[in-house]
């Protein structure tokens, strides 16, 4: 899927929303990508309009070009150490995209759907997840509706 496409791209499904999650990925490398769009002004947009919320929560976020994974993880056990309860991100995965979220030391474990009350529960979060990327996308783009 070209940049384009899955930029101006509807998101409906929670395909949708992988593919349109997939495109922020290594955007510096691409020739096409408006590199004047590197700026704040959208991630501080998108925090007023919900609250700030990061404003309320402890954190430590690791910027840079080298060692940031280990750096995290090695926050993430002098933390826990000292009876902190911890929830890590990290980018990019090896092998599952639940690699990147860890909480208390540990990657969630994903469970396979054993009933119709969990296959709902799956749809719930999948249009929560679709939602959610339609209102980031409509923050980051003005374009968007």
């Amino acid at each position: 899927m070209s940049h384009e496409r899955a930029h101006d791209a509807e998101v409906r499904s929670a395909e949708d929303a992988v593919a349109w999650l997939r495109e922020l990925i290594d955007v510096e490398k691409r020739p096409e990508w408006p590199y004047q769009r590197f700026s704040l002004s959208p991630i501080r947009a998108l925090l007023a309009r919900i609250g700030h919320p990061e404003r309320g929560l402890p954190a430590v976020h690791i910027a840079g070009s080298k060692g940031k994974g280990s750096t995290a993880l090695m926050t993430e056990a002098i933390l826990e150490a000292c009876g902190r309860r911890t929830g890590t991100f990290t980018s990019p995965h090896l092998e599952r995209w639940t690699e990147r979220f860890r909480v208390a030391g540990r990657e969630p474990q994903c469970r396979p759907r054993r009933s119709i009350h969990d296959e709902r529960s799956v749809d719930r979060r999948q249009r929560d997840t679709v939602t959610a990327v339609g209102e980031v996308r409509k923050v980051l783009d003005p374009k968007v509706t």
